[in-house]
């Protein structure tokens, strides 16, 4: 036996009770979308007598979750960055711009959203 408002005979709503080309459902007012998100890719450095090793960190989150990611590829570059002759001319060097030209991006992208 089927309801009219439940029209599977299992008892179990339907997966997609929207036919095909019905508009998607539209947010009514005092709907929050949250704080805004943002993913930035920072680089850890780690430099070695001989080589150099790159590692890149994707982050998503909030500004505050961004930042802390930024401090600690950060910190880990001037920790282990140094540790090679071609590590301590270039490649750390490099890193730590990249990394802050990155959260400067994400910076900008926040004031625009008004959250930093």
């Amino acid at each position: 036996m089927t309801y009219p408002s439940n029209p599977s005979p299992y008892g179990n709503p339907q997966a997609n009770p929207f036919p095909y080309g019905a508009p998607a459902p539209q947010w009514q007012g005092g709907y929050s979308p949250g704080p805004p998100v943002y993913t930035a890719v920072f680089r850890k450095q780690t430099g070695m007598v001989i080589m150099a090793q790159t590692t890149p960190v994707q982050t998503t989150g909030t500004y505050a979750d961004i930042r802390a990611a930024f401090w600690r590829a950060q910190t880990h570059c001037l920790i282990f960055g140094w540790w090679g002759v071609l590590s301590l001319l270039v490649y750390n060097w490099v890193s730590l711009i990249q990394n802050t030209s990155e959260l400067s991006r994400i910076k900008r992208a926040a004031r625009m959203n008004g959250d930093a």
